[in-house]
């Protein structure tokens, strides 16, 4: 079983939904559910990967870390990340200078703390 596959498993479980269950509030078939689980397919729709969310009801972070797990089971960009990087060229001309100056661990803190300061 992959970590994508054991953590939306895992919460299935403790939401105590079924696999036929889970699959028919998501749209999908069972058994191309039960393959994703088992680690033998990988969920490459963002509007799956949404579905996952609400359908399990995660978290803000316990969401991150699905788009993360999903993403790195194909050594991509999180498609939560990717889609509004794409969308935002602001976003990319600043990842690109952060790249360009090699910005640090402590640079990125500092970035983000600034943007929930704001809130």
């Amino acid at each position: 079983m992959s970590e994508f596959g054991d953590f939306i498993s895992k919460r299935r479980l403790e939401l105590n939904m079924t696999l036929r269950g889970f699959a028919s509030e998501l749209g999908v078939s069972a058994p191309y559910l039960s393959d994703i689980e088992k680690g033998n397919r990988e969920p490459n729709e963002k509007k799956l990967l949404d579905s996952l969310v609400r359908v399990l009801k995660l978290t803000p972070e316990e969401a991150a870390k699905l788009y993360d797990m999903a993403a790195a089971q194909k050594n991509e960009l999180a498609k939560d990340v990717s889609e509004y990087v794409t969308e935002n060229e602001m976003a990319k001309v600043a990842l690109r200078k952060a790249k360009a100056n090699g910005a640090t661990k402590e640079d990125w803190e500092r970035f983000i703390k600034d943007l929930e300061d704001k809130k």
